[in-house]
């Protein structure tokens, strides 16, 4: 065995000798930033070796020379061959438990006002006569007969568990307690009992579970309020940044249920927290609302989801349905109910049949295109009468992954950027104005816009050297074009043609679908009477950048509307409602999904979006007048 220190924690794993470091961090629960999942071709999970005997691995990725020669290596090409001390940098280990504040979110009030409430779950003091010999009813109908009286006319029936509590926990309590039951529809099912009067609750968590991020809300049932709310990176990042590389650990030995408790005990650790926050018991939280992608709560219930990658892409459940926590993993939460909201396809999952609710479109009205931007983009396009939908394949590069210097939303991420015309100077704002640590999804926008709107890349992406920008170099046999400039050229912040090609086409299959969303409707872009962007992402996007570049169609910009995490809004509202439960399972079985994957038509829309803005500029009037020509021996 080895001895394995990583600094700067201080931290030390007792390891065998021939594991690489990055399967040992992974393994001791210790995060390193990757986007390949460790097969050597992304190069972030850079690490000092500061003693010991290590191997290296063949890789398709080198570090630049001088990295090398200060002792930098890649984690998953390096293989422990005695004790070793590890420095891992910053930019390797820039994943915290909890993420930055959210900025802008927009609480849809309007939503939460059509609900009215009528939850799932009631709570009721009970105070029982004590038994006696004149009466002599057992201790589950004195229940039943107080609880009757507020309820009158509805069966009430127990879950055994409670029903093995109650002997001990009505006399402890004096007879006096606080009941919860779970309306079933056809019964009033007692799923909790605790001593004495609880005067609030009862209490649900709403979880959304995304590929890159958990968010947890604590709020009470009875009357709508959030009572605390927390994120952080969903831990399963570890063994792959997106589903599919997640759906191919979880088919090797032991891998579902090591991704299905990551995320239990990650989601426990944030109840936990806002749980003690308010002063309550983890006995006061009955039920738990999960949305997300398809993917991710099949992973979350511990089912095998190795099917939806594989044609003809059949998930192994739709979901919409009630479980015991306990199933799950949950301990702390052993108690509670589990809902996991309706997914629609393979692909296209609770978060979007949630987003609809929460932007109104189980209502009829005008056109309207619903576009969840993120690892996938998924859109659906309908009026509350009919919809149509589908997904493209974004890969991370709207979350900062695929770039050379891609990060996700971060302190020190580039977020904006500005080129001057004449000198090609640049001008950056990053998230908390701190020094740049790389460029977020909506820092590339901005800067693959600039870049085109100052003639530095052609339409198809490509550098041109003619405007002979001071910026623009050759590294490692690829041309990239100098962002924010560090100590050295190693800490330069850059963006390659490879990173742009990224960028393209990630771009063009989100617009393709549009595009067949709208052919297929058979209607114009023009009749587009709102256009929703839900997800974090959508926040941190500069609009006239996004229809610059191809990725939004070239509509005003007035039509255009953020709305924040429309999943936990969603999950929210079926939460204070069975009404909406109901109209949730509704949406998801009135949506006519496209696929893709075998779409010729897509195809020809997808090779026409890989120019900028469009092969057609006619899509993109607005566009065509920002591009200025070209000024002799001009910096740009």
């Amino acid at each position: 065995m080895s001895r394995i220190k990583f600094m700067p924690s201080g931290r030390t794993i007792n390891a065998r000798k021939g594991k690489t470091i990055f399967q040992i961090a992974r393994e001791a629960g210790i995060h390193l930033n990757t986007s390949c999942n460790g097969v050597g071709t992304c190069g972030k999970c850079k690490i000092k070796i500061i003693e010991g005997k290590v191997d290296q691995l063949t890789s398709s990725y080198s570090l630049p020379q001088t990295l090398q020669d200060q002792g930098y290596s890649l984690a998953c090409r390096t293989v422990v061959l005695s004790d070793c001390t590890i420095f891992i940098p910053q930019e390797t280990r820039l994943l915290g438990s909890e993420l930055l504040e959210e900025r802008g979110e927009i609480h849809l009030t309007e939503a939460i006002d059509r609900v009215g409430i009528n939850p799932r779950f009631r709570r009721a003091y009970l105070a029982l006569p004590y038994p006696s010999l004149e009466d002599n009813l057992s201790d589950w109908q004195r229940i039943e007969r107080e609880a009757v009286k507020i309820w009158p006319g509805r069966q009430l029936v127990p879950t055994y568990r409670v029903l093995q509590e109650i002997p001990s926990l009505l006399r402890d309590s004096d007879w006096k307690v606080t009941a919860d039951f779970f309306d079933r529809g056809d019964a009033l099912l007692l799923t909790n009992l605790q001593k004495g009067k609880k005067t609030i609750g009862p209490f649900g968590l709403v979880v959304d579970v995304g590929t890159t991020t958990l968010v947890v809300e604590l709020i009470e049932l009875s009357s709508g309020s959030v009572w605390g709310k927390t994120s952080r990176y969903n831990p399963q990042i570890t063994y792959g940044e997106d589903v599919i590389s997640r759906v191919i650990y979880a088919r090797q030995e032991g891998g579902l249920s090591q991704l299905q408790r990551e995320v239990v005990k990650a989601i426990e650790h944030m109840a936990k927290k806002l749980i003690e926050e308010s002063n309550l018991s983890p006995d006061d939280v009955s039920g738990i609302y999960v949305s997300g992608n398809t993917i991710m709560l099949h992973l979350l219930a511990g089912i095998d989801p190795s099917f939806i990658r594989e044609e003809p892409y059949v998930p192994a459940a739709s979901f919409g349905w009630w479980e015991d926590a306990s199933k799950f993993g949950f301990h702390l939460l052993e108690k509670s109910l589990v809902y996991f909201l309706p997914c629609v396809a393979s692909v296209l999952g609770a978060d979007i049949v949630a987003g609809l609710l929460a932007a109104g479109f189980d209502e009829p009205g005008p056109l309207r295109l619903f576009i969840d931007i993120g690892t996938n983009g998924e859109m659906v396009f309908g009026n509350g009468d009919w919809f149509l939908a589908c997904s493209c394949s974004a890969g991370p590069a709207f979350e900062g992954g695929g770039a050379k210097h891609g990060t996700r939303v971060i302190p020190g991420a580039i977020e904006e950027v500005k080129i001057d015309r004449e000198t090609c100077d640049v001008e950056i704002v990053t998230v908390g104005d701190m020094p740049p640590q790389g460029i977020c999804g909506s820092g590339l926008i901005d800067l693959l816009a600039e870049l085109y709107l100052n003639g530095i890349i052609d339409r198809r992406g490509k550098f041109d050297f003619t405007c002979k920008a001071n910026r623009l170099r050759k590294s490692n046999g690829d041309y990239e074009f100098v962002v924010s400039e560090g100590e050295d050229k190693t800490k330069d912040i850059t963006i390659t043609e490879a990173d742009i090609d990224n960028l393209m086409r990630a771009k063009a299959a989100l617009f393709a679908g549009i595009r067949l969303l709208i052919q297929t409707g058979n209607v114009s872009i023009e009749d587009i009477d709102k256009l929703y962007i839900a997800g974090v992402f959508g926040r941190y996007l500069d609009l006239e950048k996004a229809i610059t570049i191809g990725l939004l169609p070239d509509i005003p910009i007035d039509k255009i509307e953020f709305l924040g995490n429309t999943s936990l809004l969603g999950a929210r509202i079926v939460a204070l409602s069975q009404d909406f439960e109901r109209k949730a399972k509704e949406i998801a079985s009135r949506i006519t999904y496209l696929e893709l994957a075998r779409s010729s038509r897509f195809m020809d829309e997808y090779v026409s979006a890989l120019f900028l803005p469009h092969t057609h500029l006619d899509l993109f009037a607005s566009v065509a007048g920002k591009i200025p020509k070209k000024k002799k021996g001009g910096s740009c």
